[in-house]
Protein backbone atom coordinates (compact mmCIF):
# COMPACT_ATOMS: atom_id res chain seq x y z
CA UNK A 1 0.00 0.00 0.00
CA UNK A 2 2.85 2.39 0.75
CA UNK A 3 3.51 2.32 -2.98
CA UNK A 4 -0.24 3.22 -3.74
CA UNK A 5 -1.22 -0.67 -4.68
CA UNK A 6 -4.76 -1.87 -3.85
CA UNK A 7 -5.36 -5.25 -3.06
CA UNK A 8 -6.78 -7.79 -5.84
CA UNK A 9 -10.24 -7.44 -4.29
CA UNK A 10 -10.43 -4.45 -3.86
CA UNK A 11 -14.04 -3.52 -3.92
CA UNK A 12 -13.86 0.71 -3.11
CA UNK A 13 -14.24 1.38 -6.76
CA UNK A 14 -17.11 -1.61 -7.31
CA UNK A 15 -16.58 -5.46 -8.07
CA UNK A 16 -14.11 -6.29 -10.54
CA UNK A 17 -15.86 -8.68 -13.26
CA UNK A 18 -14.19 -12.08 -14.36
CA UNK A 19 -13.92 -11.12 -17.79
CA UNK A 20 -11.78 -8.00 -16.73
CA UNK A 21 -13.83 -5.43 -19.14
CA UNK A 22 -14.57 -3.22 -15.70
CA UNK A 23 -10.71 -3.56 -14.79
CA UNK A 24 -9.67 0.38 -15.34
CA UNK A 25 -12.90 1.31 -12.88
CA UNK A 26 -13.16 -1.58 -10.42
CA UNK A 27 -11.08 -3.95 -8.56
CA UNK A 28 -7.74 -2.67 -8.06
CA UNK A 29 -7.84 -0.53 -11.14
CA UNK A 30 -4.90 -2.77 -13.02
CA UNK A 31 -6.12 -4.68 -16.15
CA UNK A 32 -3.54 -7.29 -15.80
CA UNK A 33 -4.50 -8.39 -12.16
CA UNK A 34 -6.93 -10.99 -12.45
CA UNK A 35 -10.60 -10.34 -11.03
CA UNK A 36 -10.79 -11.67 -7.49
CA UNK A 37 -13.48 -11.67 -5.12
CA UNK A 38 -12.11 -13.50 -2.26
CA UNK A 39 -10.54 -11.04 0.55
CA UNK A 40 -10.24 -14.15 3.18
CA UNK A 41 -7.82 -15.48 0.28
CA UNK A 42 -8.18 -18.86 2.11
CA UNK A 43 -10.15 -20.69 -0.45
CA UNK A 44 -7.39 -22.78 -2.30
CA UNK A 45 -5.07 -25.75 -1.45
CA UNK A 46 -1.62 -26.46 -1.02
CA UNK A 47 -0.63 -25.86 -4.39
CA UNK A 48 -2.57 -22.83 -4.79
CA UNK A 49 -5.89 -23.79 -6.62
CA UNK A 50 -9.13 -22.38 -5.59
CA UNK A 51 -11.69 -24.97 -3.74
CA UNK A 52 -14.58 -22.50 -3.61
CA UNK A 53 -15.63 -21.07 -6.89
CA UNK A 54 -17.18 -17.88 -7.61
CA UNK A 55 -18.85 -16.27 -10.34
CA UNK A 56 -19.41 -12.78 -10.67
CA UNK A 57 -22.74 -10.33 -11.46
CA UNK A 58 -22.94 -12.16 -15.13
CA UNK A 59 -22.51 -15.30 -13.97
CA UNK A 60 -18.98 -15.50 -14.87
CA UNK A 61 -16.20 -17.70 -13.11
CA UNK A 62 -13.49 -15.61 -11.58
CA UNK A 63 -9.95 -16.95 -11.82
CA UNK A 64 -7.80 -14.60 -9.58
CA UNK A 65 -4.33 -14.11 -9.05
CA UNK A 66 -3.51 -16.84 -6.09
CA UNK A 67 -0.05 -15.90 -6.35
CA UNK A 68 -0.25 -12.02 -6.40
CA UNK A 69 1.02 -10.15 -3.25
CA UNK A 70 -1.74 -8.07 -3.33
CA UNK A 71 -3.96 -10.92 -2.77
CA UNK A 72 -4.28 -12.65 0.66
CA UNK A 73 -3.77 -16.32 -0.53
CA UNK A 74 -1.04 -18.14 0.87
CA UNK A 75 1.16 -18.33 -2.22
CA UNK A 76 1.99 -14.81 -2.53
CA UNK A 77 4.64 -14.15 -4.26
CA UNK A 78 5.00 -11.75 -7.58
CA UNK A 79 3.40 -8.60 -8.31
CA UNK A 80 2.39 -8.16 -11.97
CA UNK A 81 3.85 -5.49 -14.60
CA UNK A 82 1.31 -2.87 -13.94
CA UNK A 83 1.61 -3.47 -10.00
CA UNK A 84 5.28 -2.36 -10.92
CA UNK A 85 4.82 0.20 -13.62
CA UNK A 86 2.37 2.05 -10.96
CA UNK A 87 4.64 1.61 -8.28
CA UNK A 88 7.26 2.95 -9.35
CA UNK A 89 5.53 5.85 -10.65
CA UNK A 90 3.97 6.62 -7.24
CA UNK A 91 7.61 6.06 -6.27
CA UNK A 92 8.80 9.16 -8.20
CA UNK A 93 5.53 11.33 -8.07
CA UNK A 94 4.48 10.47 -4.28
CA UNK A 95 7.64 9.49 -2.69
CA UNK A 96 10.47 11.15 -3.94
CA UNK A 97 11.57 11.77 -0.60
CA UNK A 98 13.12 8.62 -0.52
CA UNK A 99 15.89 9.43 -2.75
Amino acid sequence: HFFGLYHTFEDSFGAELANGSNCSTAGDLLCDTGADPDPSGQNVDATCNLTVFYRDANGDPYDPPTDNIMSYYPCACRFTVEQYNSMCSNYVNNRFYLR
